[in-house]
């Protein structure tokens, strides 16, 4: 019998062509794909290894550099106070003094007939009277700090 189809060819059902695709070895790429994955795990593995020891390394030479410059702050601050008393005795030395005008007020002002047995710049206040000789006490640093500061000139 012959069949005669009356539809147009748009509205007909097409026969489907069958695509021969060839076999995939399901074991083989499964086995590849599992071996790419655990390589990748592998080298993720020793990279994070890599880092946590450069991590430790670098930690130990934080702690390091740390103590070092614990005693460069040490130097720095001693350099400071070095530069700060090296300041106070230019200034000190910078100032114009003339012992000619101060002798020569002493003995303006001295009244006539007295002499002077001693001439002294001290860093001390003046010794009370009855004492002859200088106290042979070691000075503090305080003391030394003031010197450059309270300067006495005893007359005797």
């Amino acid at each position: 019998m012959i069949e005669i189809s009356l539809l147009p060819e748009e509205l007909r059902k097409k026969e489907r062509i069958k695509v021969a695709m060839p076999e995939i070895p399901i074991k083989k790429t499964l086995f590849i794909s599992l071996g790419v994955l655990a390589s990748f795990q592998l080298l993720f593995t020793l990279f994070t290894f890599f880092l946590y020891t450069q991590e430790i390394s670098l930690t130990k030479n934080v702690v390091s550099l740390k103590e070092s410059s614990k005693d460069v702050i040490a130097q720095k601050e001693e350099a400071e106070a070095i530069y700060n008393r090296l300041k106070e005795i230019r200034s000190v030395v910078s100032r114009k003094f003339y012992w000619s005008e101060l002798l020569s007020s002493v003995s303006n002002s001295a009244t006539k007939g007295v002499w002077l047995r001693n001439l002294s710049v001290t860093d001390q206040g003046p010794k009370p009277s009855g004492s002859d000789k200088a106290s042979t006490e070691p000075q503090s640093s305080d003391k030394d700090k003031k010197a450059a500061k309270d300067m006495y000139l005893v007359l005797e």
